[in-house]
């Protein structure tokens, strides 16, 4: 069972309550976007209250604006190169299995307790998704880009070079988005290839179309 601990701080060995709205009050500072209804910038869990990382989302989830399921750890936690005995916990923010970009959290961990973090959440997410191109088809497309032409570092020097990194996520090509422009792209990163252009590239991953990219000089 996961532990949590209030204002009244009982502790990790706790059982996880889901807070009131008094006592979200009374805990987190944050700012809730009012269109979105979801906790949008920085936020910092208020002195003298200590809620264990495992059940922070699950404690706040009906003032989230999208389930706590919905927020899951990116990658292993990695040490806070500021704060003693501080942790950094990435979650990113999944919809029906796939990352949404530029969606989640980053949290600050103490001694297992929360206290703060930043980020954003998207809601409004399209309810069906179509079925996108294999990932074999969407990695032809994006070597087609490649220059030069032809040029496979990673083949002739493994030891040195990496094939390129892809992500099937959730993607906007929009400053300020809304759910629905969101729609599933491959995105496919060349830094560590050896290859000189491009740096970044995003396919779309229902028509394959070549939707946006960095140049490798910008990495």
């Amino acid at each position: 069972m996961l532990a949590v601990g209030s204002a009244g701080c009982r502790g990790r060995g706790a059982t996880v309550a889901v807070a009131t709205e008094q006592e979200f009050i009374r805990e987190i500072s944050v700012v809730i976007n009012n269109t979105t209804h979801t906790w949008e910038g920085p936020f910092r869990v208020r002195p003298g209250v200590r809620v264990p990382v495992e059940g922070f989302w699950l404690r706040y989830a009906p003032f989230l604006g999208i389930p706590s399921s919905a927020l899951v750890l990116a990658r292993p936690p990695m040490r806070d190169s500021v704060l003693r005995d501080g942790m950094l916990y990435a979650f990113q923010q999944v919809h029906r299995g796939y990352p949404v970009a530029n969606g989640g959290y980053l949290v600050e961990v103490v001694n297992g307790y929360v206290i703060g973090g930043a980020g954003k959440a998207m809601i409004g997410l399209p309810d069906q998704l179509p079925t996108p191109i294999s990932a074999d088809r969407a990695l032809a497309i994006a070597l087609e880009q490649v220059e030069p032409k032809g040029a496979r570092p990673w083949l002739t020097e493994p030891g040195r070079w990496q094939p390129p990194a892809s992500t099937l996520a959730l993607w906007a090509d929009k400053f300020e988005p809304i759910g629905s422009d969101f729609h599933l792209v491959y995105s496919f990163s060349f830094s560590s290839t050896g290859v000189m252009e491009p740096g970044t590239l995003e396919i779309d991953a229902v028509t394959g179309a070549v939707i946006a990219r960095t140049s490798g000089l910008i990495r």
